[in-house]
């Protein structure tokens, strides 16, 4: 489980469940504007394809501009949005995946923002529900990515290879990692 969503993060997470059911309305509002803009290629002809990005995501510059004004990417999260909260109370119908093994990598939380309460209030929670992730395997154990903010892979890839190594490890010899750890790499 890499920056792994939890079950119960849309109604934990301050603000969360608010700001998910108004993106819903937002995108079925933009959803067709966006796509006739991208397809008819509207965008391109008037030089729209950039995207703001927030100071979390100016890293990913490369890969997000790649993608604007690509009809294939318009809106390529609309799959998910809809059904966000059916998945997250089927995910909570799972109690355990008995003793396969799990590796759970979670972010840096001293790389969130603490700028009030409620950011403070939501790493806490994040990284307890990244905690309690590991009871899902008696088998299982968490890495914090240190330096990494939420697109794991990207900011610690090293640590991703490294950790999915020793899990492939564990699988094909027996030789278990150390069960039931959090650390800090």
């Amino acid at each position: 489980m890499l920056e792994a969503s939890s079950p119960q993060q849309i109604d934990d997470l301050p603000g969360w469940r608010t700001s998910w059911e108004q993106d819903k309305l937002d995108r079925k509002r933009t959803l067709w504007r966006d796509r006739l803009r991208e397809w008819s290629g509207w965008d391109r002809l008037t030089g729209n394809c950039h995207v703001a990005l927030s100071d979390q995501d100016k890293t990913f510059s490369g890969q997000y501009q790649a993608m604007q004004c690509r009809p294939g990417y318009v809106d390529a999260d609309e799959s998910e949005l809809p059904d966000f909260d059916t998945s997250l109370k089927q995910a909570a119908d799972l109690h355990g995946f008995g003793p396969i093994p799990l590796l759970v990598i979670s972010r840096d939380p001293s790389k969130d923002p603490a700028d009030s309460l409620e950011q403070v209030d939501s790493t806490q929670i994040w990284q307890k529900e990244q905690e309690d992730s590991k009871h899902l395997s008696p088998s299982s154990w968490r890495v914090i990515a240190n330096g990494s903010r939420h697109m794991v892979p990207l900011d610690r890839p090293d640590l991703v290879v490294s950790q999915l190594t020793l899990l492939v490890n564990d699988v094909r010899t027996g030789q278990a990692p150390n069960y039931g750890t959090t650390s800090a790499k």
